[in-house]
Parts: structure tokens; sequence; C-alpha cells
């Protein structure tokens, strides 16, 4: 058979059906089972062409005929025929129910729409989550039938998206399969479609169905020292049952359904996929004309002959692409089936070829196989090296991170009682080589968390829905999830050991896991040792460790200067020293320093900026001198005072460590955060240790190291609006002179603001949303200001503070609102 036909017409005219009509007519009725399941099936695996899937293969009654007459081609007679006939049952039967979760009814639509993982599904896409809001939006702001119309049908093709992206993972699973097999026997009018002469095999026939969205070993494992998962002479009713043997023509028949039977042109072309905007149309595009282009399928003693006319190289290389993994998974099915014994593989092993090989016709192009590419060495070179990381100890700081991380979302959930620990240590093990340990005791990890986020570069589970829904209002210190590849800056091996104090899916079990090397396979094993919490060691790299001292001791100060308030303390012990990293206190002035600075006509305005901004924590102290009269000005004798020239401010205070900036507890820098003081003769005497609270309108780059683009632009605004608001409350704007107040109050399009403002010095990014700046304007007080104004207006609009801020700032800018 060197092509393989079309399908008959009908499904009862299939050479595996004729076979087991032939066989039934001893008595046992199982020809008369198959016809009746045929029936009842058919209308409940074709609502797939109606759901989500109809964009992609189909996976329709055609499908299953497909998979049948496909066994009876790719079969030889005497296979067939020692083909039991409840063997051919539980193939026809799987050839339906195996795709059978990719269909939806509308109650299970809507169910499935309701749910949470339906919304995390979509959070997790990007794309999707944001096409999916402003359609909800447009939809609820809809004033006529037909936006209402346009709205709805767009909404609806988003959810069929996610519903494609939601159902694929689960459609092959056992919870899935049982209850389609319910909805099967509900809708049947016998009851012992799924057992013979009172025995079942339903179990069976879900592992069968189960199998093919699993790799091809799993039809070589066992469940008990006694019984094989796939058994492949199991007893049920007086027949037997080879359920591997049916599992495996499965697998190979579903993956062999590859031409254009599969997608007619019609359906293709009136579903104007091409066209289609929505998230997804590329992989559904690809999915569909990969299967358009195949014409003929050829089977010889040597191989499978794929023939295709293809129009687009992209197309073509997803054809040959596909052929590959064909031929991987005839291969990988058939080298399982020969293990058995003599007596099995002579009655069920296929005489197949294991060899796929495309032939294809290219229109109007020449293919090359040639593509963009990266060098993975080269890029994680690049993106973990030095060029990123301005000192190796900065993979410290990315372990660090998360463990803040883990022992607050902890400490959210559990309360005072828990004592959140995190300790920094050093050793050299019995073959000399040289360990650092990083060790908490927070909330640890999962299974899915480790392979989903921690293990995977770029994912971050602390801007996963999954925790943003269990702790929606918690910022985090972590959010790239690079802190893995890091370590390799340092490290030639990682290993680690974690056990999840509160698993979502009940999984606390301690695991340890080993990498050696950052393209490496994780080594995991399970422990009932581990404690709750993470622990994770790095072998140092040995032109790191050859001074081990050297190295401890550059790490240790990299932390002490890094970390200024950390949510949790560090406790280090490195190179046999001790030494907690608790935080820096911040600016305290001495108990004399009021009366020393007097003597010198000086006075230290100190400013708690946590009280006018929920931004920041800290202090910002500003030194001015006292005229005669008792006003304040930047002035001294015609300069500016300078705490570097006309006083040195640490002479007034209390370990003051240099003005510093935090995000998050850690050091980092803002580009321009000195010019919000002023500049040449309207400078300030400026002292700071501020921490920022970051959010996600606070940006970074990858390296953590400084805050950039628009998040930059909204920590100048909120700092510059915070010290405002603080020199106001403390009545110290009306102590100002006219030429220092004017410092404060001046129009600044001289100073980068790109619509003016009332700021000093401050990059002001304007808002040019119309319907929130009259929004703002409507909720403004005639008389005074109270303190927190913005907070309260952001509070009444369900905006951010710092977009209130912009806002009031933007209208008095523009002359549309004076400041009261």
């Amino acid at each position: 058979m060197p092509i393989i036909p079309p399908a008959p017409e009908s499904i009862l005219d299939c050479t595996l059906m004729i076979a087991l009509q032939r066989k039934s007519s001893s008595g046992t009725g199982i020809y008369d089972k198959a016809a009746n399941f045929i029936k009842t099936a058919s209308p409940l695996v074709d609502l797939t062409i109606g759901g989500p899937f109809r964009n992609y293969t189909l996976h329709n009654r055609d499908h299953s005929k497909k998979l049948i007459h496909l066994a009876g081609c790719l079969l030889s007679p005497p296979i067939v025929e020692s083909m039991s006939e409840l063997d051919s049952l539980a193939f026809i039967y799987a050839a339906f129910i195996h795709d059978m979760g990719m269909s939806l009814t509308s109650i299970e639509r809507d169910r499935i729409i309701e749910s949470s993982a339906f919304d995390d599904e979509i959070q997790s896409w990007p794309a999707l989550a944001e096409a999916y809001a402003g359609t909800l939006r447009r939809l609820a702001d809809s004033q006529s039938d037909r936006d209402r119309e346009v709205n709805a049908s767009e909404l609806y093709e988003l959810q069929e998206g996610a519903l494609a992206s939601y159902l694929r993972p689960r459609h092959g699973t056992p919870e899935r399969y049982r209850d389609l097999i319910a909805r099967i026997n509900a809708a049947s009018d016998r009851q012992d479609l799924f057992s013979h002469r009172g025995v079942s095999f339903e179990n069976l026939l879900i592992e069968i169905c189960a199998s093919h969205v699993q790799d091809a070993g799993i039809l070589t494992e066992t469940i008990s020292a006694y019984a094989d998962r796939f058994p492949r002479k199991e007893p049920v009713g007086g027949l037997y049952l080879n359920a591997q043997f049916c599992a495996a023509l499965l697998r190979i028949t579903d993956i062999l359904d590859f031409d254009r039977e599969r997608t007619p042109r019609i359906l293709f072309e009136s579903l104007g996929i091409a066209a289609r905007s929505i998230p997804g149309a590329k992989v559904t595009l690809l999915e569909w004309q990969k299967h358009l282009s195949v014409h003929t399928i050829e089977m010889n003693g040597q191989e499978f002959v794929i023939s295709a006319q293809v129009h687009h190289p992209v197309i073509e290389r997803s054809i040959r692409e596909f052929s590959a993994i064909i031929e991987r998974e005839v291969r990988d099915t058939l080298a399982i089936l020969r293990r058995n014994p003599a007596e099995i593989t002579e009655a069920y092993l296929p005489d197949l070829p294991v060899t796929v090989r495309p032939h294809i016709n290219s229109v109007g192009y020449v293919y090359r196989d040639m593509a963009l590419s990266l060098n993975q060495p080269r890029i994680l070179d690049l993106l973990m090296g030095e060029r990123l990381y301005n000192h190796p100890a900065a993979a410290l700081r990315e372990l660090l991170q998360n463990s803040m991380d883990a022992c607050s979302v902890r400490r959210e959930r559990e309360g005072d009682h828990y004592v959140p620990r995190i300790e920094v240590t050093d050793e050299v093990d019995a073959n000399g080589k040289y360990w650092l340990i990083v060790r908490d005791n927070g909330t640890g990890m999962d299974e899915h968390i480790l392979s989903e986020y921690f293990l995977t570069l770029g994912n971050s589970y602390y801007k996963s829905a999954e925790f943003k829904r269990q702790l929606p209002s918690y910022r985090p210190i972590s959010r790239f999830g690079i802190g893995i590849a890091a370590v390799f800056v340092i490290a030639d091996v990682l290993e680690l050991r974690t056990k999840c104090v509160e698993s979502p899916r009940g999984d606390t079990q301690g695991r340890c896991v080993r990498i050696e090397g950052i393209l490496s396979l994780a080594f995991v094993t399970e422990s009932q040792s581990i404690t709750a919490g993470t622990e994770i060691r790095l072998m140092i790299k040995p032109e790191f460790a050859r001074n081990q001292v050297l190295f401890a001791n550059a790490c240790l100060q990299y932390l002490r200067k890094s970390i200024i308030r950390p949510r949790v303390a560090v406790h280090t012990n490195l190179a046999g020293y001790e030494h907690p990293i608790t935080g820096e206190a911040g600016i305290r002035p001495k108990p004399d320093a009021s009366a020393a600075l007097s003597e010198k006509e000086l006075e230290l305005v100190l400013i708690d900026i946590g009280r006018w901004s929920n931004r920041f924590q800290g202090a910002v102290g500003i030194f001015f001198h006292v005229l005669q009269d008792g006003r304040l000005s930047h002035l001294t004798n015609g300069e500016f005072v300078r705490t570097s020239r006309t006083f040195k401010a640490e002479d007034y205070l209390i370990g003051f460590p240099g003005n510093k900036l935090s995000v998050n507890g850690f050091t980092m820098s803002v580009k321009g955060l000195s010019k919000i003081f002023g500049r040449g003769r309207e400078r300030l005497a400026v002292i700071y240790h501020l921490d920022l609270i970051g959010d996600e309108e606070i940006v970074f780059d990858i390296s953590r190291q400084k805050v950039v683009g628009a998040g930059r632009l909204a920590v100048l605004n909120a700092l510059e609006a915070a010290v405002y608001s603080g020199l106001e409350g403390l009545g110290i704007l009306n102590r100002l002179e006219a030429d220092t107040r004017r410092i404060f109050t001046a129009p600044t399009q001289d100073r980068h603001h790109p619509v003016g403002g009332d700021g000093f010095g401050l990059p002001f990014a304007g808002v040019d949303n119309e319907s929130v700046l009259e929004s703002v304007l409507a909720l403004m007080p005639a008389g005074p200001w109270p303190i927190g104004l913005h907070k309260e207006i952001a509070k009444r609009l369900a905006i951010s503070n710092g977009l209130a801020s912009r806002a009031i700032s933007t209208l008095i800018a523009t002359g549309r609102l004076r400041k009261t």
C-alpha cells in the first residue's frame, strides 16, 4: 500500500470495523456496542468544530474516523485478525474520546470562563490580557446596539483564544475523561458501553486516552511490582485486552493524521484565519497551513513519504519539523513494542517504516533552512556577566532579594508570631571546594514554583496571576526572575534544598536540586529531612575561590553597601566574621545639633518623607541660612549654602552614611535626583536617606541598579511633591525669603518640564488624559488643601497616587488650577 487512500464515507466501512463485525458474529455483542457508542459519541466530539479549537486542526468525528481508517491501513491483515474484539473496541473508543476533552458545552464554557483558573490563563498571556481588559471596557461603554455587537463578538473571540490555551493541557487528564465517559453513558440508551460481561474496562480506557499527551516512555511504566500500567494481556469478561498496543496504535495514527482532509480549504477560507489579529493567530495559521499543504502520504517498506505543495517557507519549515516529530514518535513507540515477549510481538508488532521523509514542492521561492538564531552561551554571558553587574557578589543580592520576598510573604500570611531569618555563610567541603550558602526560613517552593518560575529564566512568581490572587497588595522586591542565572557568574554548581510551607497544590514535599552549569539539566531528588524554607549553595569558581578570605570580605562589603533598609535582617558569617545587616539608621541629628547650627546661623529642616508620600520612607534634610528676622534662605553671604564647603553635615548628625536612595531596601540610583533640589545659585543644601517602595510603575533596569524610563519620572515627581508638601505642612514655606521661595514655586519650563509646573528642578511628567484631568479638577477643594489630598483623590477615582499627583501638577502648570 504505497499511498494511504482516503477514508471511506462511513466509519462502518473502515477495515477495523468490518473485521470487528465479523468477529462479533459469535454473539458477544461488541460490534453493536461499538455502533451504539459511535452514534452517541459523534455529536459530542463534533462540538470541537464550534469551540475554541475550530481554528486549529480538526478534532471531530472525521478525525476519529481517520484514525480508525489509518489503523486498518497500517496494520497487516494477520495483526487485525490477532486483535481481540476488546482490543478493537478499546481503540475505536479511544479514537473518539482522546480529543473529546477539547469540546465544550455552553454550560461548561460559561463555568470555565467564570473560574479563577481561566482568569489566571488570561493574565499569564500579557497580549491577551491587555486586549481582553480593553474589550471589556469598550463593551461596558457601548452606546449603540452595533457597538455592543462588535465588542461582544471581539470578546467572544478573545475568550476562545484563551480557552484553547486553557484546554490543551487539560483535555487529556484522567479527570476530564471520567467526566466525558459519564456524559456518554448518560446520553446512551445502554449502560454497558464500558464493560464486558459485567467487568469494566473504563480505567484502562482512560489510561489509553491519557497516554497520547505523554511521552512514549509512559507505555513501559508499572504501577506495582506485579502490575503494568498498560498490561499486554488483561482479562476482561472472558476476552483479553492489550492496553499497551491500543495506546501505541492511538499515538501512531493520531500523529499520522497529517493531510488536507483534516483541514478543508473552504473551512480555512471561511474562517479568514490569515486576517485575524487576536493573540494566537500565528500559531493557528501554522497549524492550519501545514496540514492544508499536505496532499499525499505514502508508506513503503523503508519510509513514510509526506508530499506537500507549499507557498511559504515558514509553512515548509513547520512541515519538515513535524515530519521529524512523526519519525521520532514512530521509532520510540515501535521500540517499546519490540521489547515484549515473542508471543506478544508475533501477534501485535506492526511492520512499519521508521523513517519519515518530507517531499515538498516549493512554489514561488527557494527553501533554505536559514533563520535568526541566538548563540545561547554568548547571550547568557552578555546578560549575566560583568557587562550587566558591576560586582561579582551581585549574584548574592539577587538571591537575598528572593529570600526577603519569601520571608515577607510568610510574615504576611502567618503574622507576628513568625520570626523570619536569612543567613549568608561560607564553608570549604571535604574536597577543598569553596561554597557560599544563602539560607532562609521563608515560604519555600513546591515543584510547580520550582519548575515554572525559579528554573525558568525571566519568569517571576511574584508577578504571576496565582500569587497576585493570594496577596494582591504585596509589592515584591524580586521582579525579573533572573536570580538563578545570575549565580553562574561566580558559581560552577548550584545546589538547592527547599520545602514549601503552604502550597495551593498541597505539595509540601522537600526537594534537593543540583545544577552543574547554566545550560545543564537539573538533578532532582526528594527528601523528608528538609525543613520549611530554602537553602541555596553555590560552589564558587576557582578564579574567585583562590583567596577565600579576600572574596568573602568583598562579598560582605558589597552586601553592606547594597542593603540599606532590609525588610528582614541578613545574618552573615563569612570567613569566620559574623556581621548582621539590619539597615542603616538614616538621618539623626545630634542632641546639640540645633544649638551648634544656630551659632553658625544655620537651621536644619528635617522632613519625615513617609508622612507626605506613600512611595517613600526615610527623611530629607535641608540646611537653610537663618536671616536676622527669622526667615530662611538658601544663600549665605551671597553664596548658596554648601554642606561640603560652608560646613560638614556629619558634624551635626549621628552616623550619617552620606546621601543614599534604596528601592525596597536595596541601593539604587535615579538619574537627576540631585537636580530636584536646584541648580547653580538655586541649589539647596540637601541631605537624604530614602527608601522607595517600588511597585509596577517604578521601572528598573534589568540589573536593578537604577530606576529608568517612566519609573524615573514617577520617582522624581513623587519626591518633589512630597518635599513640597512636607515644607508646607511644617510651616517652612511661609518662613522662606522671596528668592528661596521662588525655587519651590517658579515655573520650570527651562528645567526640562514639558508643560511647566510648580516644581524646583524636577523633569516633570505631565498628564495628557483630559478625562483624568477633568475628574481630578472636579474634586479639588475651594479652600486650603489638606495634607494627602492627592491620595484621597486617587482613592475616589480608583487611580494611582502618582497619577493623581501628576494630574494636579499638570492642572497648576497649565493655569487651570491655583494652589491654595
